[in-house]
Protein backbone atom coordinates (compact mmCIF):
# COMPACT_ATOMS: atom_id res chain seq x y z
CA UNK A 1 0.00 0.00 0.00
CA UNK A 2 1.36 3.60 -0.95
CA UNK A 3 2.28 5.75 2.16
CA UNK A 4 -0.69 8.51 3.31
CA UNK A 5 -0.99 11.83 0.83
CA UNK A 6 -1.05 14.21 3.67
CA UNK A 7 -1.72 17.38 2.84
CA UNK A 8 -3.31 18.90 6.22
CA UNK A 9 -4.40 17.73 9.67
CA UNK A 10 -7.74 15.86 8.32
CA UNK A 11 -5.33 14.23 5.98
CA UNK A 12 -2.99 13.22 9.02
CA UNK A 13 -5.89 12.00 11.36
CA UNK A 14 -7.67 9.98 8.38
CA UNK A 15 -4.04 8.41 7.70
CA UNK A 16 -3.35 7.38 11.20
CA UNK A 17 -7.28 6.14 11.48
CA UNK A 18 -7.10 3.80 8.67
CA UNK A 19 -3.80 2.33 10.18
CA UNK A 20 -5.71 1.18 13.46
CA UNK A 21 -5.51 -2.66 13.72
CA UNK A 22 -7.61 -4.94 15.43
CA UNK A 23 -10.64 -4.05 17.88
CA UNK A 24 -10.72 -2.12 20.91
CA UNK A 25 -9.77 -2.83 23.76
CA UNK A 26 -6.82 -4.91 21.81
CA UNK A 27 -6.20 -2.23 19.09
CA UNK A 28 -2.19 -1.50 17.80
CA UNK A 29 -1.18 1.11 15.31
CA UNK A 30 2.34 -0.02 13.28
CA UNK A 31 4.85 3.64 12.65
CA UNK A 32 6.70 3.21 9.82
CA UNK A 33 7.78 4.81 6.04
CA UNK A 34 5.45 2.74 4.95
CA UNK A 35 2.51 4.98 6.57
CA UNK A 36 3.92 8.55 6.07
CA UNK A 37 7.78 9.96 5.54
CA UNK A 38 7.50 11.37 9.26
CA UNK A 39 6.45 8.26 10.60
CA UNK A 40 9.37 6.20 9.59
CA UNK A 41 11.73 8.75 10.35
CA UNK A 42 10.31 8.63 14.34
CA UNK A 43 10.59 5.04 13.93
CA UNK A 44 14.11 4.69 12.54
CA UNK A 45 15.49 6.42 15.89
CA UNK A 46 14.86 3.64 18.08
CA UNK A 47 15.97 1.08 15.45
CA UNK A 48 14.46 -1.20 12.75
CA UNK A 49 10.87 0.06 11.74
CA UNK A 50 8.02 -0.44 12.80
CA UNK A 51 7.41 1.09 15.92
CA UNK A 52 4.21 -0.82 17.21
CA UNK A 53 1.97 0.97 19.88
CA UNK A 54 -0.65 -1.20 21.38
CA UNK A 55 -4.03 0.23 23.18
CA UNK A 56 -3.12 0.06 26.95
CA UNK A 57 -6.31 -0.87 28.67
CA UNK A 58 -10.51 -0.58 27.69
CA UNK A 59 -10.66 3.07 29.38
CA UNK A 60 -7.66 4.47 27.15
CA UNK A 61 -8.24 5.18 23.50
CA UNK A 62 -5.31 4.23 21.13
CA UNK A 63 -6.10 7.28 19.37
CA UNK A 64 -7.46 10.66 20.76
CA UNK A 65 -8.12 13.21 18.02
CA UNK A 66 -8.25 17.39 19.25
CA UNK A 67 -8.95 20.53 17.23
CA UNK A 68 -5.97 20.67 15.81
CA UNK A 69 -3.80 17.78 17.53
CA UNK A 70 -3.86 14.07 17.54
CA UNK A 71 -2.62 11.72 20.20
CA UNK A 72 -1.66 7.91 20.01
CA UNK A 73 -1.12 6.18 23.15
CA UNK A 74 -0.18 2.98 24.91
CA UNK A 75 2.52 0.51 25.52
CA UNK A 76 5.07 -1.66 23.35
CA UNK A 77 9.03 -2.06 23.04
CA UNK A 78 10.66 1.25 22.14
CA UNK A 79 13.62 0.18 21.11
CA UNK A 80 13.63 -2.66 17.73
CA UNK A 81 16.59 -4.66 19.63
CA UNK A 82 14.86 -4.85 23.10
CA UNK A 83 11.89 -6.59 24.74
CA UNK A 84 11.44 -3.75 27.46
CA UNK A 85 8.16 -2.45 27.63
CA UNK A 86 7.32 1.29 27.74
CA UNK A 87 4.26 3.67 28.23
CA UNK A 88 4.41 5.76 24.93
CA UNK A 89 2.91 8.64 23.54
CA UNK A 90 3.22 10.29 19.95
CA UNK A 91 1.60 13.64 19.74
CA UNK A 92 0.94 14.64 15.59
CA UNK A 93 0.25 17.67 14.38
CA UNK A 94 0.30 19.54 11.08
CA UNK A 95 2.44 22.75 9.87
CA UNK A 96 2.87 22.50 6.31
CA UNK A 97 3.81 18.72 6.67
CA UNK A 98 3.14 16.26 9.82
CA UNK A 99 4.71 17.41 13.15
CA UNK A 100 5.28 14.46 15.25
CA UNK A 101 6.53 14.07 18.72
CA UNK A 102 6.93 11.67 21.24
CA UNK A 103 7.24 10.58 24.92
CA UNK A 104 8.10 7.00 26.48
CA UNK A 105 8.54 5.77 30.24
CA UNK A 106 9.38 2.25 31.23
CA UNK A 107 6.75 -0.20 32.77
CA UNK A 108 8.21 -2.37 35.25
CA UNK A 109 11.45 -3.26 35.79
CA UNK A 110 14.10 -1.73 33.69
CA UNK A 111 18.29 -0.63 33.10
CA UNK A 112 19.04 1.40 30.69
CA UNK A 113 21.30 -1.24 29.46
CA UNK A 114 18.72 -3.95 28.50
CA UNK A 115 17.48 -1.58 25.96
CA UNK A 116 20.58 -1.75 23.75
CA UNK A 117 22.72 -5.32 22.77
CA UNK A 118 25.60 -4.49 21.86
CA UNK A 119 28.13 -3.39 24.86
CA UNK A 120 28.91 -0.59 25.92
CA UNK A 121 32.94 0.52 25.55
CA UNK A 122 34.94 0.27 28.27
CA UNK A 123 36.72 3.31 30.81
CA UNK A 124 39.80 3.95 32.17
CA UNK A 125 39.51 3.63 35.79
CA UNK A 126 41.21 3.05 38.87
CA UNK A 127 41.72 -0.92 39.51
CA UNK A 128 44.37 -0.14 42.91
CA UNK A 129 46.97 0.29 42.32
CA UNK A 130 47.20 1.36 39.16
CA UNK A 131 44.91 2.88 36.05
CA UNK A 132 43.12 0.13 33.93
CA UNK A 133 40.76 -0.38 31.13
CA UNK A 134 37.57 -1.79 32.95
CA UNK A 135 34.15 -2.61 31.91
CA UNK A 136 32.14 0.40 30.95
CA UNK A 137 29.88 2.05 34.58
CA UNK A 138 27.24 3.09 32.08
CA UNK A 139 24.93 0.02 32.52
CA UNK A 140 25.67 -0.02 36.58
CA UNK A 141 24.34 3.59 37.04
CA UNK A 142 21.05 3.76 39.19
CA UNK A 143 19.02 5.85 36.98
CA UNK A 144 15.24 7.19 38.38
CA UNK A 145 12.66 8.17 36.48
CA UNK A 146 13.94 7.55 33.23
CA UNK A 147 12.12 9.14 30.08
CA UNK A 148 12.99 8.96 26.15
CA UNK A 149 11.71 11.68 24.23
CA UNK A 150 11.70 13.33 20.44
CA UNK A 151 10.56 16.69 20.42
CA UNK A 152 8.05 18.19 18.05
CA UNK A 153 9.64 17.68 14.84
CA UNK A 154 13.24 16.84 15.79
CA UNK A 155 15.07 14.49 14.30
CA UNK A 156 16.85 13.61 17.76
CA UNK A 157 16.09 10.89 20.30
CA UNK A 158 16.72 12.42 23.96
CA UNK A 159 17.18 10.83 27.52
CA UNK A 160 16.46 12.20 30.91
CA UNK A 161 16.68 10.58 33.96
CA UNK A 162 18.01 11.16 37.46
CA UNK A 163 21.31 9.33 38.32
CA UNK A 164 21.83 8.01 41.88
CA UNK A 165 24.74 8.71 43.68
CA UNK A 166 24.40 6.83 47.20
CA UNK A 167 24.51 3.85 45.05
CA UNK A 168 25.45 1.99 41.75
CA UNK A 169 28.17 2.72 39.68
CA UNK A 170 28.20 6.54 40.51
CA UNK A 171 28.48 5.56 44.40
CA UNK A 172 32.30 7.03 44.80
CA UNK A 173 31.55 9.92 43.53
CA UNK A 174 28.84 10.94 46.66
CA UNK A 175 31.85 11.44 48.93
CA UNK A 176 32.40 14.80 46.84
CA UNK A 177 29.77 15.41 44.23
CA UNK A 178 26.71 14.07 46.61
CA UNK A 179 24.07 14.54 47.86
CA UNK A 180 22.13 13.48 44.76
CA UNK A 181 20.54 12.47 42.64
CA UNK A 182 21.97 14.36 39.35
CA UNK A 183 19.22 14.95 36.71
CA UNK A 184 21.60 14.07 33.52
CA UNK A 185 19.61 14.65 29.49
CA UNK A 186 20.97 14.86 26.35
CA UNK A 187 21.14 12.80 23.11
CA UNK A 188 21.30 9.45 22.11
CA UNK A 189 21.81 7.94 18.73
CA UNK A 190 20.91 4.56 18.70
CA UNK A 191 23.21 3.57 15.22
CA UNK A 192 20.75 0.48 14.32
CA UNK A 193 22.62 0.09 11.08
CA UNK A 194 26.00 0.06 12.67
CA UNK A 195 25.10 -2.79 15.09
CA UNK A 196 27.17 -0.87 17.57
CA UNK A 197 26.41 1.06 21.12
CA UNK A 198 24.90 4.00 21.19
CA UNK A 199 26.70 7.28 20.99
CA UNK A 200 25.68 9.05 24.44
CA UNK A 201 25.99 13.01 25.23
CA UNK A 202 24.67 13.20 28.56
CA UNK A 203 24.85 16.00 31.45
CA UNK A 204 23.78 17.26 34.41
CA UNK A 205 24.40 20.62 36.66
CA UNK A 206 26.15 20.29 40.21
CA UNK A 207 24.11 22.27 41.86
CA UNK A 208 26.21 21.31 45.11
CA UNK A 209 29.14 21.83 44.41
CA UNK A 210 31.75 24.30 43.49
CA UNK A 211 35.54 25.86 43.13
CA UNK A 212 37.10 28.65 42.96
CA UNK A 213 37.70 30.16 39.31
CA UNK A 214 35.45 27.49 38.00
CA UNK A 215 31.40 28.52 37.28
CA UNK A 216 28.31 26.40 36.03
CA UNK A 217 29.88 23.22 36.80
CA UNK A 218 28.13 19.78 35.82
CA UNK A 219 28.74 15.96 35.20
CA UNK A 220 28.92 14.45 31.33
CA UNK A 221 28.80 11.26 30.53
CA UNK A 222 29.17 10.08 27.30
CA UNK A 223 30.89 7.15 24.33
CA UNK A 224 33.11 8.35 22.25
CA UNK A 225 34.77 6.30 19.03
CA UNK A 226 37.68 4.94 18.49
CA UNK A 227 39.70 7.11 16.91
CA UNK A 228 43.38 6.40 15.32
CA UNK A 229 45.08 4.83 17.88
CA UNK A 230 42.66 5.93 20.42
CA UNK A 231 40.04 2.73 21.54
CA UNK A 232 36.43 3.84 21.44
CA UNK A 233 35.25 4.82 25.49
CA UNK A 234 33.04 5.27 28.49
CA UNK A 235 33.58 8.99 29.38
CA UNK A 236 32.74 10.19 32.74
CA UNK A 237 33.86 13.68 33.80
CA UNK A 238 33.87 16.89 35.80
CA UNK A 239 33.06 19.71 33.19
CA UNK A 240 33.56 23.91 34.64
CA UNK A 241 33.92 26.66 33.04
CA UNK A 242 36.63 29.25 33.94
CA UNK A 243 38.20 32.93 32.60
CA UNK A 244 41.64 32.69 33.49
CA UNK A 245 43.11 36.99 33.32
CA UNK A 246 41.12 38.71 31.20
CA UNK A 247 40.64 36.03 28.58
CA UNK A 248 37.23 34.69 27.10
CA UNK A 249 35.93 31.73 29.13
CA UNK A 250 36.79 28.60 28.55
CA UNK A 251 35.20 24.93 29.55
CA UNK A 252 37.75 22.80 31.31
CA UNK A 253 37.22 18.88 32.36
CA UNK A 254 38.66 16.66 34.69
CA UNK A 255 37.87 12.39 34.14
CA UNK A 256 36.21 11.04 36.89
CA UNK A 257 36.53 7.46 38.74
CA UNK A 258 39.59 7.41 38.30
CA UNK A 259 41.52 7.88 41.30
CA UNK A 260 40.48 10.20 45.02
CA UNK A 261 43.74 11.92 44.90
CA UNK A 262 43.45 14.81 42.74
CA UNK A 263 41.25 16.02 40.11
CA UNK A 264 42.77 17.96 36.87
CA UNK A 265 40.30 19.99 35.16
CA UNK A 266 42.27 20.97 31.52
CA UNK A 267 41.55 22.12 28.78
CA UNK A 268 43.16 23.13 25.17
CA UNK A 269 42.06 26.21 23.63
CA UNK A 270 40.31 25.86 19.63
CA UNK A 271 41.85 28.63 18.60
CA UNK A 272 44.90 30.04 20.41
CA UNK A 273 45.00 33.34 19.06
CA UNK A 274 42.49 33.98 20.69
CA UNK A 275 44.37 33.95 24.16
CA UNK A 276 47.65 35.59 23.20
CA UNK A 277 49.70 35.69 25.75
CA UNK A 278 51.12 39.67 24.89
CA UNK A 279 47.62 40.45 26.01
CA UNK A 280 46.68 38.78 28.96
CA UNK A 281 50.62 38.44 31.03
CA UNK A 282 49.81 40.70 33.66
CA UNK A 283 46.00 40.22 33.90
CA UNK A 284 47.24 36.18 34.29
CA UNK A 285 49.85 37.24 37.23
CA UNK A 286 47.61 39.17 39.42
CA UNK A 287 45.00 36.12 39.51
CA UNK A 288 48.00 33.50 40.38
CA UNK A 289 49.01 36.09 43.07
CA UNK A 290 52.68 35.87 41.06
CA UNK A 291 54.58 37.54 38.23
CA UNK A 292 55.01 35.34 35.88
CA UNK A 293 58.39 35.69 34.35
CA UNK A 294 59.70 35.46 31.33
CA UNK A 295 63.68 33.88 30.46
CA UNK A 296 66.13 36.34 30.01
CA UNK A 297 66.85 36.16 25.81
CA UNK A 298 63.58 35.91 24.30
CA UNK A 299 62.55 38.16 21.69
CA UNK A 300 59.18 39.89 22.82
CA UNK A 301 55.73 38.28 23.47
CA UNK A 302 54.63 38.21 20.30
CA UNK A 303 53.55 34.92 18.54
CA UNK A 304 52.58 33.22 21.67
CA UNK A 305 48.61 32.01 21.96
CA UNK A 306 47.32 30.02 24.98
CA UNK A 307 47.47 25.84 24.17
CA UNK A 308 46.64 24.46 27.55
CA UNK A 309 45.25 25.32 31.13
CA UNK A 310 45.13 22.79 34.23
CA UNK A 311 43.13 23.53 37.41
CA UNK A 312 44.18 20.81 39.97
CA UNK A 313 42.12 20.65 43.30
CA UNK A 314 41.78 17.88 46.02
CA UNK A 315 38.42 16.74 45.75
CA UNK A 316 35.84 17.44 47.75
CA UNK A 317 32.16 18.75 48.50
CA UNK A 318 33.89 22.28 48.53
CA UNK A 319 36.77 23.23 47.06
CA UNK A 320 38.47 26.49 48.86
CA UNK A 321 41.40 26.84 46.87
CA UNK A 322 43.57 25.54 44.07
CA UNK A 323 45.89 23.51 44.45
CA UNK A 324 47.85 24.25 41.15
CA UNK A 325 47.23 26.01 37.71
CA UNK A 326 49.70 25.16 35.02
CA UNK A 327 49.82 27.24 31.75
CA UNK A 328 51.07 25.84 28.33
CA UNK A 329 52.10 29.01 25.52
CA UNK A 330 53.06 27.95 22.11
CA UNK A 331 53.69 29.49 18.94
CA UNK A 332 51.11 30.45 16.78
CA UNK A 333 51.08 30.15 13.11
CA UNK A 334 53.25 32.75 11.03
CA UNK A 335 54.63 33.52 14.02
CA UNK A 336 58.39 32.99 14.51
CA UNK A 337 59.82 34.19 18.18
CA UNK A 338 63.27 32.78 19.51
CA UNK A 339 64.83 32.23 22.72
CA UNK A 340 68.45 32.84 22.59
CA UNK A 341 69.52 30.97 25.48
CA UNK A 342 72.40 32.47 27.69
CA UNK A 343 74.88 29.25 26.45
CA UNK A 344 76.59 31.01 23.48
CA UNK A 345 75.12 28.97 20.36
CA UNK A 346 72.37 27.76 21.45
CA UNK A 347 68.73 29.05 20.60
CA UNK A 348 65.12 27.46 20.66
CA UNK A 349 62.22 28.25 18.28
CA UNK A 350 58.66 26.57 17.73
CA UNK A 351 58.90 27.33 21.28
CA UNK A 352 56.35 26.52 24.27
CA UNK A 353 56.70 28.50 27.71
CA UNK A 354 54.59 27.68 30.67
CA UNK A 355 54.45 27.90 34.52
CA UNK A 356 53.09 25.69 36.98
CA UNK A 357 52.04 27.34 40.35
CA UNK A 358 51.48 25.41 43.58
CA UNK A 359 48.63 26.62 46.01
CA UNK A 360 48.56 30.20 44.13
CA UNK A 361 47.62 32.94 46.03
CA UNK A 362 48.52 31.50 49.53
CA UNK A 363 51.63 32.39 51.57
CA UNK A 364 52.69 28.95 50.19
CA UNK A 365 53.32 29.52 46.52
CA UNK A 366 55.52 28.07 44.29
CA UNK A 367 56.11 28.63 40.85
CA UNK A 368 57.94 26.31 37.86
CA UNK A 369 58.55 27.87 34.51
CA UNK A 370 59.55 25.75 31.79
CA UNK A 371 60.44 26.36 27.97
CA UNK A 372 61.26 24.16 25.29
CA UNK A 373 60.95 24.30 21.86
CA UNK A 374 63.57 22.95 18.51
CA UNK A 375 66.99 23.60 19.43
CA UNK A 376 69.13 25.87 17.32
CA UNK A 377 73.22 25.26 17.26
CA UNK A 378 75.22 28.13 15.74
CA UNK A 379 74.94 31.09 13.78
CA UNK A 380 74.15 32.23 10.18
CA UNK A 381 75.06 29.90 7.61
CA UNK A 382 76.35 27.46 9.95
CA UNK A 383 73.12 26.75 12.07
CA UNK A 384 72.08 23.79 12.34
CA UNK A 385 68.04 22.53 13.92
CA UNK A 386 68.41 19.24 16.08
Amino acid sequence: MAPCAIDDFHDLVVCLQDAVKGTAPDQWIELDPGLFEQAGELAALFGEAPLTIRQRDAATPLLAVGSDSVEVSGDGPLFAAADQRYEITVTGSYDGAPVLGLKATPVGAWTFADNFPVGFPDYLGFAPPALARLPSFIPGIAFESPSFSVAPGSAALSFGADAALDKGSLAPLDEYLGPGPIHLAGPVDVRPAEKTYPKLELSGALSGWSMPSAGAPRLRIATVDAESTKPAESVIELVASTAPGNYASLEVSAPLLRAPYAWELSAEPEDPTAYLLESGLEALSDEVGMQLSLPTGLSGLGGFGLRSIMLGIAPAKRVDALGLIGLRFGTIPGAAPVWTAPILGLSLKELEIGWDIVAPLSKSSEMLGLVSGKLGVGSGAAAVDL
